[in-house]
């Protein structure tokens, strides 16, 4: 894919249900319903998701909605006037992501703040007690297509599939079986050269 995700700006975007592109994939043993009124966005879902096979038995199922706008002025849900922020944080692209929480009803957001050349503005809504999320962006055309994919679909992704117990954390977090093999050698390497400064 291009840096940019979408290119013709100038295309028909429908922000009716009824037009909306769906489809089933999964992350590992969970279904994600995944709709979109925008072709380049389901591919996108489906290059992120298309590496888990459909199981022979899932345990769970998630709806996960983006819908594209020309405008943020034009999200059909807003941040609501009564809301709490519970966190804020700068991404590495710069770009602000600021939480909130609402009282009623039990609702959790995710808000973009615009970054030139990296993003527009976005929001994504997340119902706590049911397995529910809508992601509203600005026209695609204004997003890195790594942005987009890591800081926006990934997050929403990991925050509904801590339900079922997963995770989400850094991957620098990750250690393989070889990695204990490999700090042994890098240590025993480091000794041997230790040994050698010693001898001259």
């Amino acid at each position: 894919m291009h840096n940019q995700i979408f290119t013709n700006s100038n295309a028909e975007t429908h922000t009716q249900v009824e037009s909306a592109l769906g489809k089933k994939l999964f992350f590992h043993d969970i279904a994600v319903h995944c709709r979109t009124n925008h072709l380049d966005i389901l591919v996108l879902l489906e290059e992120m998701l298309g590496a888990f096979p459909e199981p022979e038995q899932t345990r769970g199922e998630v709806q996960y909605n983006v819908f594209c706008y020309e405008h943020a002025s034009q999200f059909p849900m807003q941040l609501p006037s009564t809301r709490e922020r519970t966190d804020a944080i700068q991404l590495l692209t710069g770009t602000l992501l600021k939480y909130y929480r609402s009282t009623e009803p039990a609702l959790e957001f995710h808000s973009y703040s615009a970054l030139e050349a990296v993003n527009r503005s976005a929001l994504t809504i997340i119902h706590r007690h049911a397995p529910l999320m809508t992601t509203q962006l600005e026209m695609p055309a204004g997003y890195q297509a790594s942005f987009l994919r890591r800081y926006v679909l990934l997050f929403a992704l990991g925050h509904i599939m801590a339900r079922f117990g997963f995770e989400p954390f850094h991957a620098a977090a990750i250690t393989a079986p070889w990695d204990d093999q490999m700090t042994s050698r890098v240590r025993r390497g480091n000794a041997i050269r230790m040994l050698e400064l010693d001898r001259v």
